[in-house]
Order: C-alpha cells, then sequence, then structure tokens
C-alpha cells in the first residue's frame, strides 16, 4: 500500500536469483516521476526508510532538470580525446578517429534534433522504443544503419549511468535490430541475360 503525501513512490525488480530489490522513484517538482533507484533493500519498509534517509539527509535533490540535457551531455561527448575515448582509452579500448566522428554525426542527425533539449533522466525507453521503430519500419532505414545509431546512444546512455548522472539507462532496455537489406541467391535467367549481353562488355566488365 502507497503512503499519501510522500514524495516517492516504489516498486519491486526482480533478480535471478535472491528477494526482489526495491526501486524508487522520486518526485520532482513538477509532480512528475524520477527514473528508478534501488534501495538495495528486499523490504517495502526498509525501502520507505531509505528514501526518507534520501531526502531528508540533503543527498537527493528531487528537482525539475536536476540531470543535464542531451545537448548538454552529448557536446564534446565523442571528440577525439573527449570523455568518451578517454574513458575508454585508460581501459585499453582504441577507438578510431572515424569511428567517433560517425557516432557524432549520427547523433547530431538522427537523435539530438528529436530528444535534445531533453532531461536525460527525462527520456523513457518506450520513447527511445518508438522513435527507433520508425527509423527502422517507417523511414526504411537499413537494420545496420538503425543499429549504428543505436550503438551511439546505448554509449551516451550508459556513460551517463555509469558516472552517476542518471540513475537507469533507457536505452538499456532498447535491442538491435535484425538486418533489412535486400537478399542475396542465385542469379535469375534474367539478370544473367543482362549480365552477359553483348552491350554489357563495355557497360559493366569495361
Amino acid at each position: 500500500m502507497g503512503r499519501p503525501n510522500v514524495p516517492f513512490s516504489i516498486y519491486p525488480r526482480g533478480r535471478k536469483s535472491g528477494k526482489p530489490v526495491f526501486y524508487v522513484r522520486f518526485k520532482r517538482l513538477d509532480g512528475s516521476l524520477s527514473s528508478g533507484r534501488s534501495s538495495g533493500k528486499t523490504s517495502r519498509d526498509a525501502a520507505i526508510a531509505w528514501a526518507l534517509e534520501e531526502i531528508t539527509s540533503g543527498r537527493l535533490a528531487p528537482t525539475v532538470g536536476s540531470s543535464p540535457t542531451l545537448n548538454q551531455w552529448a557536446k564534446g561527448f565523442f571528440g577525439v580525446g573527449g570523455r568518451y575515448d578517454q574513458a575508454k582509452r585508460a581501459r585499453g579500448h582504441q577507438l578510431s578517429a572515424t569511428y567517433l566522428k560517425n557516432c557524432e554525426q549520427t547523433l547530431a542527425k538522427h537523435v539530438l534534433p528529436v530528444f535534445g533539449r531533453r532531461n536525460l533522466d527525462t527520456i523513457r525507453a518506450i520513447e527511445l522504443e518508438h522513435f527507433f521503430l520508425r527509423l527502422y519500419r517507417t523511414e526504411g532505414y537499413a537494420g545496420s544503419t538503425v543499429n549504428n545509431i543505436l550503438k551511439a546512444v546505448h554509449a551516451i546512455f550508459g556513460e551517463a549511468e555509469r558516472l552517476g548522472v542518471i540513475h537507469d539507462s533507457a536505452a538499456r532496455r532498447v535491442g538491435r535490430f535484425a538486418a533489412n537489406g535486400k537478399e542475396r541467391g542465385a542469379l535469375t535467367q534474367e539478370e544473367l541475360d543482362k549480365l552477359f549481353a553483348l552491350e554489357a562488355l563495355s557497360t559493366v566488365w569495361g
């Protein structure tokens, strides 16, 4: 049962082993709820006590816009020597300048125009899911292209979660897409005729 006038909501999240852990969503000034944070507690009463302690201790500031916007977080993120590049290199992963540039460009072209002004912790998984499904199904982008965009989004949200900028990465729940390019198989007779026609000696084979 919920408690009246309490500025948070609590819900359990199951684990592969052991009791479910209770997560807490804190109420912002505009009445919306933050992303869920793990209380580390396996009982509702203990989770409520933890949430109240977070609020009264001053460790929590449940305000609107407590996380940066996607535009702010993305600025310089994929630059050579930028935050992401440095973090990866420090752990033995070498990222090429071409890869970083492609991530930066695909983010600027497809993602920032839609989500750029939003605070990171207000972007929900269902919104990202619909966005990527639209690219894949409605706009007809190849699965490999959609996955490249998704890879950049996973990286930028994943780093924000890892560093505690947000408590939960909505992008983590959006999976990769299947390839949807033209199937390859044996050539048809029509294709063979065109390939070996007399005029093909110059137009195809040079």
